[in-house]
């Protein structure tokens, strides 16, 4: 799912035009977004913490296009239980950045579109 809806047209392949205080536009990468909310969740535990660079490293491969599945794939540790919760969570946060742009209920619409694709191409 983050392959798809990070790099997708929902989130402007993957980079959203932000007004900063002083009224200037900057350009900020959804990629680098993500993983400052996943850095500053104060819940998660160290070993939590110790699993971010795996999963930032696969969300800037989404970022530029690649996929973060492969990204990770080719890394050759098993993924623990704390990943997998940080894998939740960024595509939670992804999902609610996604819905603050264009409305509850987009984020969860998007996903059923991209299990329909997936259903499809497996048939």
């Amino acid at each position: 799912m983050i392959d798809v809806m990070l790099p997708g047209p929902a989130l402007h392949d993957g980079e959203l035009r932000c007004q900063m205080d002083d009224g200037t536009l900057e350009i900020k990468p959804v990629a680098d977004l993500l993983v400052r909310k996943l850095y500053n969740r104060p819940d998660f535990t160290p070993a939590v913490r110790e699993e971010l660079p795996l999963v930032a490293g696969s969300l800037w491969a989404a970022q530029v296009h690649d996929s973060a599945t492969e990204h990770r794939l080719r890394i050759p540790k098993e993924v623990s239980e704390a990943e997998a919760l940080l894998w939740l969570f960024a595509l939670w946060e992804l999902c609610l950045l996604i819905n603050a742009i264009h409305g509850d209920g987009t984020a969860e619409g998007l996903m059923y579109e991209i299990e329909e694709i997936f259903r499809e191409d497996t048939r």
